[in-house]
């Protein structure tokens, strides 16, 4: 639902299609960027999973294929292994009876507000994560430096105390 034309659309279908009732397994597919899910599609899956009013498991793809690999190649098709994992893992999520009374309407007036501060709490998140490892490479450093101290205070009384001097 990336689409900000097409998402309101998107999200009457799904609202109408779980509405109807029935048997589903329920399926995301993602994406990544930098290694990291998108905020968009984490925002959508949540509004998502909170218009169902059941508990229910559901399976998540991570599309990994990057546009330059796509780019690199015209009409590619997953090869046959590929396949088969997919459909052996779309065979292990249990579906779900939804009664269209459990389904609530996807409230998406204020999609992109909370698609902000999502990205905002990311964008900490990963701020605080560089942050911890600037520390822990500094802590490493110093860490190190400790012991090489203590490796040349050591062999410096062992050297005295071959000479029968000691360091107090």
């Amino acid at each position: 639902m990336a689409d900000v034309l097409a998402k309101d659309t998107t999200v009457k279908e799904i609202e109408n299609s779980l509405k109807k009732g029935g048997n589903y397994k329920i399926v995301f597919v993602i994406t990544l960027d930098s290694g990291r899910i998108k905020a968009q599609d984490l925002s959508t899956l949540n509004y998502i999973l909170e218009s169902i009013k059941t508990d229910f498991n559901y399976g998540l793809i991570i599309n990994q294929v990057s546009i330059e690999d796509l780019d690199e190649k015209e009409n590619q098709l997953l090869n046959t292994s590929s396949i088969e994992e997919i459909q052996i893992f779309l065979s292990t999520i249990p579906s779900i009876n939804i009664d269209r009374d459990q389904v609530k309407p996807i409230n998406m007036r204020d999609y992109d507000r909370k698609l902000m501060e999502l990205e905002q709490m990311i964008f900490e998140l990963m701020k605080t994560i560089k942050e911890n490892r600037e520390r822990e490479e500094r802590l490493m450093t110093l860490n190190e430096n400790s012991q090489r101290l203590l490796e040349q205070e050591i062999k410096a009384n062992r050297d005295l105390d071959s000479q029968g001097q000691y360091i107090a």
